[in-house]
């Protein structure tokens, strides 16, 4: 990152420390690296006369910023997110490019950074829903994708706290520091997890991806007998398979699952009514190994059974 005229970037070493003056402000900034793949950084501000800092990251990754004391704002130029944070609120961004120009006021600031690799995302999240939108959203080549702007629960706040006051020079404190990251990450990540309207509300569809959707359904139609799978025809179009199911759902308001069974079933219905093709026939045709299955899935949707259709025909026999 850059202070004005300073540099700074993640040392390869554990732990540093960077300090610095001048006439609007005195910095101390502490930064210590947790295995190569989550890093630290605390940082208090003197601010005597309020002033501007750009800054700038390439982060492969996730960002979570805590204002433990002080106020201060950021406006990313990549993006235009435009953040106002207070006391004890903290905010979360996935990005792979950052560039920020934020606002310092007058006063004392205490803040903690925490950024997360990409390498720790593919290896500890479980939630598909989760993963998947973070490792999408890194494909991209500038991303900056605001995840949560809230008020840091007060539980985190103690977490936080511990964190700020450690030591980061003695080696003891080391599995406490990587605990209590760890346990907050853990808490950032259920928290997100149990949000699961917030985490669709945040794909955005853009012409590929729209048109590699449409592309999606015609393959489903056009192998109804003998389907790929969400990751196959993900892969098939090459898209993101969350993507996939939650811009199936938002252009056709149905699943793909479900888009396939109602054609399936329609084209049973009008083989029933005008082919001479038997009930098992039209079940093997349309990609069902069992034909009470078959009339399991029909009646469940008609209401009424694949003979009563087929007695329709002209010939029926």
């Amino acid at each position: 990152m850059s202070f004005n005229d300073m540099e700074y970037n993640f040392s390869e070493n554990n732990s540093s420390t960077m300090k610095f003056s001048n006439n609007n402000m005195d910095c101390s900034i502490l930064e210590h690296n947790m295995n190569n793949e989550i890093f630290i950084i605390k940082s208090k501000l003197e601010v005597k006369e309020e002033f501007k800092i750009e800054s700038s990251t390439n982060v492969n990754g996730l960002m979570l910023g805590y204002n433990l004391f002080g106020y201060s704002e950021h406006k990313n130029i990549n993006s235009g997110h435009h953040l106002r944070l207070s006391a004890n609120e903290s905010n979360m961004s996935i990005v792979n490019n950052e560039h920020n120009i934020s606002s310092v006021s007058k006063g004392i600031s205490n803040k903690i950074g925490i950024v997360v690799k990409k390498e720790f995302i593919e290896k500890n999240i479980n939630d598909n829903m989760i993963k998947d939108l973070f490792l999408s959203s890194l494909e991209k080549e500038s991303c900056d994708k605001l995840m949560f702007h809230k008020k840091t629960d007060p539980y985190m706040n103690l977490i936080l706290n511990d964190i700020y006051k450690l030591s980061f020079d003695e080696p003891l404190n080391n599995i406490s520091l990587q605990s209590k990251v760890l346990e907050l990450l853990f808490l950032e990540f259920t928290s997100l997890s149990n949000d699961k309207k917030s985490i669709v509300n945040n794909i955005k569809l853009d012409d590929y991806d729209i048109e590699a959707i449409k592309k999606a359904k015609d393959i489903l139609i056009q192998n109804m007998k003998n389907p790929p799978s969400i990751l196959q025809l993900a892969k098939m179009v090459r898209i993101n398979d969350f993507k996939l199911k939650i811009g199936f759902k938002e252009i056709f308001k149905i699943t793909p699952y479900n888009l396939l069974l109602n054609y399936r079933l329609e084209y049973a219905k009008k083989l029933l009514i005008e082919s001479h093709l038997s009930i098992g026939e039209i079940a093997q045709d349309i990609g069902y190994k069992y034909t009470a299955s078959f009339s399991a899935a029909f009646i469940k949707k008609y209401g009424i059974t694949p003979t009563s259709i087929m007695k329709t025909r002209k010939y029926y026999y």
